[in-house]
């Protein structure tokens, strides 16, 4: 009996000693909805980051691969344009030659 007597007080004893008062409650349910209505608000805004995000993400995907689609063009204009200076040089010689031969040739008709 004597130590039934102590369990109960010692269990009286504990449930009394953890309760709180109604203005510490109060303040903590006020703190805890704060906390709550600012998590709601971050959550939101993680959202629209997220939103953001995606939308910013796909942006630098297409332009990625647009400027990758005109590197590639303007290396093969290039390309394009080194070959034509080639060819040019090519006939400007050739025209050059063409024309020291007809001179060569209206020179030795002019002598005889």
């Amino acid at each position: 009996m004597k130590y039934s007597l102590l369990a109960v007080f010692c269990i009286l004893n504990f449930c009394f000693s953890s309760c709180v008062t109604t203005k510490v409650f109060n303040d903590l349910e006020a703190r805890y909805s704060l906390v709550k209505s600012e998590r709601n608000v971050f959550e939101n805004s993680l959202d629209s980051l997220q939103q953001s995000w995606d939308f910013l993400s796909n942006d630098l995907s297409e332009i990625t691969s647009a400027y990758g689609r005109s590197r590639d063009s303007i290396a093969n204009a290039l390309n394009e344009l080194k070959e034509w200076e080639e060819k040019y040089i090519l006939l400007k010689e050739n025209s050059e030659d063409k024309i020291q031969n007809s001179i060569e040739e209206n020179n030795t008709l002019l002598k005889e």
